[in-house]
């Protein structure tokens, strides 16, 4: 009996070679073909089948294909069999299977190496080369099925044409391998083992100055496509060309590289009589599908290559942590890095979902995750230990000396994943988590690669790509707005457009209203769960710390964009160092970001949406109340302490003196640049404070202005003085403070001056002076005066005489 994958799938026996007529009997045949004498379940087989849609009836219409697959089978229905949860295909001998035998061909020629047999190295790459018939698994109807097998396949292929290069050149037959190379390396452009052997033919051949050309094109095209050198062994190999060293010593160092790096075990005896097939390699990755768009990560890409597959000596990178917020993509990004690198791990790509971050809220226990991995290991349930501490031993016992990658998704913290990193030299490992998993990187020589939102443009590009250019043509600021509050999240855009292609009539700009008013409730689809952009980021909230959640509630109510430990101990009302530690926490969750220097944090809107709902569920508007209060008077006793540093007239507000948490207060500015570095690092959020005032605080904003008037004027941001005076007069006027709007007028006018606006600077300024006046307010009147007269002095004769004046006001 054969079973044929290396092109049409086909089923041979005695009575002749016959192809399987039905497509899902073809797409399930191939299923177990790739997982030989090993139970496939039947969830996976259904999703084979339905990648899209599911029926209803789904596992009663998966037993009737199995039923008509043994009847087309015949004599060999036999060989498909009922295992635990799912079905199995019986292989007694690896010829029985074509990329099995491919494989167990390719064991054996790499032994023929070791041995120096390079004849028999040719013949038995050529032969295994000659299984091909085509593209595999040509005619079974699955897409994700060819596109996780594909690169396992082609990297088979690709080893054997090596092999047969290799015995080329055992032989020194240095012409005939580099025909074979040429057109390798057309196809193959990165692979850098191609270009050693064309380096070690030419100069075999003779051919010095070409070899030498083959290591610069080499280099070059590492340079541009993945900012990389080549390999240690290709420089030597470079050196010894240029040193004009023998051809056999070229070759030595070659051969060096046929150390065996991974140990083949013995075959153990298989259910019902089958013999498992070689375990040299599984061409089948154990992997999800491979993400259907990825934008914007060529960068994390490069990154991963670099880490984890150019090296391979025992100090290389054997650990990297992909990091980020929820919805930022480090799953998608896993995968497609994963489902490229096949050539680089012969022995297995596997995917695990630790669950540290899910609905349910259990992370998958290492015993657990264990069995699972011993599973995809291809041990059959007899042969796992019975207890932990066996199982543990056989699984480092399986992964040495292996060539494996293993994916660890959805990390909860570095304790669940520490215990399961293989212990093989060739192995290599990829973590994704929410938390930064510093643990790894300390203890374990993990490196990190933090996955960030997407760019504006990488954002355009998804939502293009996503809904179509007729779709966005002409909508450049509906598109611009829809990705800013989707917060440049891949998973937040891609929902956004899967809305926007649901509702072909609705303006885009109809949808980036929607998402600017409730950005939440618009992003989900349906009752999926796993679609939903609040049930995500919620999943991280779930596992903080109770002060770390109470204190990712209080900053909804910031209005933002920036925060330090300071104001969030004002806020939440707490101890400035116990803000500091719960803000490293949130920090590590990925629920803040640093943001321009350290100790200062940043919140995405769409975590600020989420934190302002689980503040209003939490907590009663009173003591909403009294944190903003808390806030706005940390503030602004902070901005009158810079007014006081830079001015001889500081201005003449004053806070409410609400009581701040024990430890807490405000700066002290040793002189005039700290307490305008202290305004200008603080601007921003100083203007959202202004802008953004609820009610029964409207006082703050006059306040909070005149005491940051002369900070901006300092700083040359006339506009931005002249509009929080604007801002000032309004809430004045609404408090009925007379003193205040005179003030604020006072506020515009400065500013217009300097900002060469002096016909209505001195209009602002004379309304200024009418109020101090009618207030007695002497002081103020006085310094209006003299700004006054030196606006006038300005737009007289344009001396920067009046400029210096107003500076000293």
């Amino acid at each position: 009996m054969r079973f044929g994958l290396l092109g049409p799938l086909e089923v041979g026996g005695a009575e002749g070679i016959a192809g399987v007529a039905a497509p899902k009997q073809r797409v399930i045949l191939a299923c177990l073909a790739l997982r030989p004498n090993q139970v496939v379940a039947c969830e996976t087989l259904i999703d084979a089948l339905w990648p899209d849609a599911k029926p209803a009836n789904a596992r009663m219409a998966l037993l009737n294909y199995v039923a008509r697959l043994r009847h087309a089978l015949g004599p060999a229905a036999e060989r498909v069999q009922t295992g635990n949860g799912g079905y199995r295909l019986v292989i007694r001998e690896d010829a029985e299977l074509d990329h099995v035998h491919a494989l167990s061909l390719e064991a054996q020629a790499r032994q023929a190496v070791e041995s120096g047999d390079f004849s028999r190295v040719q013949s038995l790459a050529e032969s295994a080369l000659a299984l091909w018939r085509g593209e595999a698994l040509e005619d079974v109807p699955c897409e994700v099925l060819r596109a996780d097998c594909t690169g396992a396949f082609e990297a088979l292929w690709l080893r054997l044409q090596e092999l047969r290069i290799d015995a080329l050149l055992g032989a020194c037959r240095f012409e005939s391998a580099l025909s074979a190379l040429s057109s390798l390396i057309v196809v193959r452009p990165l692979h850098e083992p191609l270009y050693e052997r064309q380096l070690i033919a030419f100069y075999g051949a003779g051919w010095r100055a070409e070899a030498l050309e083959s290591y610069r094109t080499l280099r070059t095209v590492l340079r541009d496509a993945l900012g990389a050198d080549p390999s240690a062994r290709m420089a030597e190999l470079h050196r010894y060309v240029l040193a004009g060293a023998p051809i056999g010593v070229l070759l030595q160092v070659w051969r060096e590289a046929f150390v065996p790096e991974w140990v083949v075990d013995e075959p153990k005896a298989a259910p019902d009589g089958a013999r498992p097939h070689s375990q040299a390699a599984d061409p089948a990755p154990q992997l999800p599908r491979r993400p259907h768009l990825l934008i914007g990560r060529d960068l994390e890409l490069k990154g991963l290559t670099r880490l984890l597959t150019q090296g391979t000596g025992t100090d290389d990178c054997r650990v990297a942590v992909l990091t980020g917020p929820a919805g930022v993509g480090k799953t998608s990004l896993a995968l497609a890095w994963a489902h490229s690198v096949g050539d680089h791990f012969p022995d297995g790509r596997h995917h695990l979902d630790l669950n540290g971050f899910a609905a349910d809220g259990v992370p998958l226990c290492g015993d657990d995750a264990l069995a699972a991995l011993l599973d995809f290991l291809g041990l059959p349930p007899e042969d796992i230990p019975a207890t932990p501490e066996g199982r543990m031993a056989r699984y480092r016992a399986t992964t040495a000396g292996r060539r494996l990658l293993m994916i660890f998704d959805n990390a909860r913290d570095a304790a669940q994943v520490r215990p399961l990193l293989p212990t093989g030299d060739g192995c290599r490992t990829l973590v994704t988590s929410r938390r930064s998993l510093g643990g790894l990187v300390a203890l374990d020589g993990a490196e990190q690669i933090t996955v960030a939102p997407l760019s504006a443009e990488d954002s355009r590009i998804l939502l293009a790509r996503r809904l179509g250019a007729r779709r966005v043509t002409g909508q450049q600021p509906a598109v611009e707005a829809i990705a800013e509050h989707c917060a440049h999240l891949p998973l937040a855009l891609s929902v956004a457009a899967a809305r926007a292609a649901s509702m072909a009539a609705v303006p885009l700009a109809t949808l980036a209203g929607q998402l600017q008013a409730r950005a939440l409730d618009v992003l989900h689809i349906g009752d999926d769960a796993v679609s939903s952009v609040r049930t995500a980021l919620s999943w991280s909230y779930q596992r903080l710390s109770e002060p770390a959640g109470y204190l990712f509630r209080a900053l909804g109510l910031h209005p933002g964009p920036e925060i330090t430990a300071e104001a969030a101990a004002a806020l939440a009302g707490i101890p400035p160092h116990r803000a500091a530690t719960l803000l490293d926490e949130l920090a590590a969750m990925n629920l803040l970001a640093e943001y321009g220097e350290p100790g200062r944090y940043s919140m995405h809107n769409l975590l600020a949406a989420l934190a302002s709902e689980l503040l209003v569920d939490a907590s009663a508007p009173e003591a909403r109340r009294a944190a903003l209060h808390r806030l706005y008077d940390y503030y602004l006793r902070c901005a009158i302490a810079a007014d006081h540093s830079f001015t001889t007239m500081p201005v003449n507000v004053t806070a409410d003196g609400v009581p701040l948490p024990p430890g807490l207060k405000p700066p002290v500015f040793a002189d005039e640049r700290a307490g305008i570095a202290w305004a200008a690092a603080e601007h921003k959020v100083l203007m959202s404070l202004i802008n953004h005032v609820v009610a029964g605080l409207e006082s703050y904003v006059w306040r909070l202005s005149a005491a940051n008037s002369r900070a901006l004027v300092a700083r040359g941001r006339f506009h931005d003085a002249a509009k929080q005076g604007r801002l000032a007069q309004a809430a004045a006027l609404r408090c009925g403070n007379r003193a205040a709007v005179g003030h604020a007028h006072f506020q515009i006018g400065r500013a217009l001056a300097f900002s060469g606006e002096f016909q209505t600077a001195r209009y602002q300024l004379k309304r200024a002076l009418r109020i101090q006046r009618s207030l007695g307010d002497e002081a103020g009147q006085a310094e209006t005066d003299r700004t006054l007269t030196s606006c006038r002095a300005l737009a007289g004769d344009g001396d920067r005489r009046g400029v210096e004046v107003m500076a000293q006001a």
